[in-house]
């Protein structure tokens, strides 16, 4: 299984803002909307999962809730999504979604000294908004409001 992590702070906590050992680099992956459309048509939650009666095996895109966090590490009240990726959904999203992988490690080493030098009011980093679900099924499917 592949995760996208489509949260910046989020992968910045994970990663220790890429000092931690083997997540010393941090790429940035943009994919086709209608791509991830259809990641998030597949996803379920242990609990949406139990409620369709669909087997773990059937399961190709797993949905984590997981607190969103600031620069510093705190957790947040609002949660950031993980999509665990396998099977044939994963091979479409290796070989037909990606549109541009970069890799963003020195953009990330740059801001890494505001956070220990206590200067996070410069900090600058990707700007984050709520992702518009569009379709009714996969909104109630992964449990979010239809925008």
């Amino acid at each position: 299984m592949s995760w996208i992590k489509t949260n910046f702070l989020w992968m910045m906590y994970r990663c220790g803002w890429a000092s931690k050992p083997n997540q010393e680099h941090v790429l940035a992956i943009w994919i086709k909307r209608d791509g991830f459309d259809e990641i998030l048509s597949k996803a379920y939650t242990p609990g949406t999962q139990k409620q369709a009666n669909v087997s773990k095996d059937d399961v190709l895109v797993r949905l984590q809730w997981d607190p969103d966090h600031t620069p510093d590490g705190t957790k947040e009240q609002r949660r950031a999504i993980q999509l665990g990726l396998k099977g044939e959904i994963l091979k479409k999203y290796a070989t037909e979604y990606i549109l541009k992988i970069e890799d963003i490690t020195p953009f990330v080493l740059s801001k890494r000294p505001l956070l220990t030098e206590k200067k996070m009011q410069h900090l600058n980093v990707a700007q984050e908004r709520v992702y518009p679900v569009q379709d009714d099924r996969t909104a109630e499917l992964i449990g979010v409001d239809k925008i």
